[in-house]
């Protein structure tokens, strides 16, 4: 298969001396695409569908769970060729399997996992969907340090990163490659996950107060391994899909447009992780993702009630708030 030919050249000709940088040369990024893949990454895809497997949010009369976390089913197709990809697998794989075998969605269908970052509900369920999709190798690409140490401090210290029983090891024995990377990662042509995110504005940081052991230190967790999906749609633009936002929505969006250079932002979906937030935040984050002029947002999750009437009050019918069953389709049908 083509997608096989390409994920082999993204492993033979990934450069590793990079994963220790911390300052982004977007120039240097670009060419690192284009090498990894040998294809043209600016090259879009037809149709983009995002159906939303798990949120906080249920829609009324309705049979699908709702639980604290994200998962978001993508299907891209490009010319002949259909891609599955899922974002994330929420917390537990009991409500999202739930939801999955009302949604039609089968786990053999995938065909690339993104774990958008280490927290538990988004990283839950990533062996018992290896297990379910009776793939081998699977690729699975997310940050170096998902698997780090990661404690939440409020109100007392307690373990939020990825659960045990999902390490590692496991997830190669249950069938999954991982592809960990800081640098941008394609998917196919028109599809990268970001990598890590440079942190340009003023500010957003993350508003969890976490921490990570480093050689044998506390220190403070920036969450450097949030990253998100963008996805290039032939004659619409990029849609990002991004789990949590840590890293912050408007960095995360000016970051897509750095490497998808010159191409407008059609739609932006996911969790923004505002819903501690104050409200000169929330008004900083709506006017300077207005200024990056998206066609539409579909924010939920972590976001927040009051950011999310805000986004409201701002895009009017263009912003909609997801929930479990939420699909969104580019272009539409």
């Amino acid at each position: 298969m083509r997608l096989r030919k390409a994920f082999n050249s993204i492993l033979i000709y990934f450069d590793h001396s990079a994963l220790f940088e911390t300052k982004i040369d977007i120039t240097i990024t670009q060419k690192k695409i284009t090498k990894q893949a040998g294809v043209n990454y600016m090259k879009g895809v037809n149709l983009l569908k995002i159906t939303v497997l798990m949120d906080d949010a249920v829609p009324g009369n309705t049979d699908l769970v709702a639980q604290h976390g994200a998962s978001f089913f993508l299907e891209i197709k490009a010319e002949k060729e259909k891609t599955c990809v899922l974002v994330d697998v929420g917390q537990s794989s009991k409500a999202l399997f739930h939801n999955m075998s009302r949604l039609n969605i089968d786990p053999e269908s995938i065909d690339i996992l993104v774990l958008t970052h280490c927290h538990y509900d988004h990283t839950g369920a990533v062996v018992d969907l290896l297990r379910a999709s009776k793939k081998k190798d699977l690729p699975i690409i997310a940050h170096p340090t998902l698997f780090r140490p990661h404690f939440a401090c409020k109100p007392v210290i307690s373990y939020i990163g990825v659960p045990q029983g999902n390490g590692p090891l496991e997830i190669e024995a249950a069938g999954g490659r991982l592809l960990l990377s800081k640098d941008p990662v394609q998917v196919r042509e028109g599809v990268i996950v970001l990598g890590e995110i440079p942190r340009k504005t003023d500010f957003e940081e993350p508003s969890i107060k976490a921490i990570t052991i480093e050689e044998g230190h506390v220190k403070k967790d920036m969450l450097f391994d949030d990253t998100a999906l963008a996805v290039n749609v032939e004659g619409h633009g990029i849609v990002i899909v991004t789990g949590c936002s840590h890293s912050g929505i408007v960095n995360i969006t000016l970051h897509a447009k750095d490497i998808f250079s010159g191409i407008p932002i059609e739609g932006i979906l996911g969790g923004f992780h505002l819903k501690d937030a104050d409200p000169e935040h929330i008004e900083k984050t709506v006017s300077q993702l207005a200024s990056l002029k998206p066609r539409w947002i579909a924010a939920g999750h972590c976001t927040g009630f009051d950011a999310m009437v805000a986004f409201k009050n701002y895009f009017g019918d263009d912003f909609t708030p997801l929930h479990a069953g939420k699909t969104v389709t580019i272009p539409k049908s």
